[in-house]
């Protein structure tokens, strides 16, 4: 696990980004894979939110570039709608390797290629943000964190991928399961990954963010009301894309079924700042609210899109 300054200000951007106006992106923007797919380690990194360390607040994938010795980093969240990359590292990295340049548009001519650990990837027409990012780039230190970008919910969208947060690995294709496996609907709308699931006894979807890790459940401030007394409550400040928002956490009894398993949810927590929209986008959706990867700590998670299926699996 590290702690990376370049990660405090995007650990629960990617639902909330899609949820307040970023557009799906055009097939010349996906990220495609090698027909072989492949594996890919992942790593924890920790964040601080406030006065609070949060060890294991979002996955990294490592990124390499063709020319360069150097391992980057991109968040793996598949609340972002599309992937992309981080402009002022980019500036920084085209130092050594001027084909990572945006032009004076800020657009970075494709295709661009890399890995994602033994995954071949590559995106046709690249999307950049040129806000983001750190030209400071640690090129001596191999155990530094320099962020590149976000592999967002384009690396699931026609494909299987198993997500292990016990062996902290990450495959694209089709895996071994155990002939046991108990499957769970599972829907791609709009580019929203909803997980069909059981709250409090009663049938709900939920929304899979593996960008924040932080929180086990995000819902609206009246159903935190209601599966919380407020007693014993956190309160501290988050960013999204770097707008800064308020985080309310409490302890609640609550318990969910997701992928089959019966899971104490801990706490459940609400979000001052996020808009109407997205109010309205979760009942639209039927959405009963935002999970991250803190279900899933030390299980498996397979999301098999053309299946339109998911499961969890508790390792030996």
């Amino acid at each position: 696990m590290a702690m990376t300054r370049r990660l405090a200000a995007l650990m629960i951007a990617g639902a909330m980004m899609s949820a307040s106006g970023c557009g799906v992106a055009h097939a010349r923007e996906d990220l495609t894979i090698a027909p072989m797919g492949g594996t890919a380690p992942m790593r924890w990194a920790s964040s601080k939110f406030g006065d609070r360390v949060e060890p294991r607040a979002a996955v990294l994938l490592p990124v390499r570039f063709a020319g360069l010795d150097k391992i980057f980093y991109a968040q793996f969240d598949l609340g972002a709608k599309s992937s992309v990359f981080y402009g002022k590292t980019l500036q920084a990295a085209a130092a050594r390797a001027p084909g990572l340049k945006p032009d004076a548009k800020g657009k970075l001519p494709g295709p661009l290629t890399f890995t994602l650990g033994e995954i071949q990837a590559s995106i046709p027409d690249p999307k950049v943000r040129a806000d983001i990012g750190d030209p400071n780039i640690a090129w001596d230190d191999p155990e530094a964190i320099d962020l590149i970008g976000t592999i967002g919910v384009d690396l699931l969208e026609g494909r299987v991928l198993t997500v292990d947060f016990k062996a902290m690995r990450l495959s694209v294709g089709v895996a071994a399961t155990p002939a046991t496996v108990q499957w769970s609907p599972m829907t791609l709308k709009s580019r929203w990954v909803l997980l069909d699931a059981t709250l409090e006894g009663k049938p709900t979807k939920l929304l899979l963010d593996t960008g924040s890790s932080a929180f086990s459940l995000l819902i609206d401030k009246a159903r935190w009301s209601e599966m919380t007394t407020g007693q014993d409550a956190e309160s501290f400040p988050v960013n999204s894309w770097g707008k800064k928002l308020m985080a309310h956490t409490a302890p609640t009894k609550a318990r969910v079924v997701i992928g089959g398993l019966d899971t104490p949810l801990g706490d459940a927590t609400y979000i001052e700042g996020t808009s109407v929209t997205q109010g309205l986008m979760m009942r639209a959706t039927g959405m009963g609210g935002m999970t991250g990867n803190r279900l899933f700590f030390d299980r498996i998670l397979i999301l098999d899109a053309p299946g339109g299926r998911y499961a969890v699996i508790e390792p030996k």
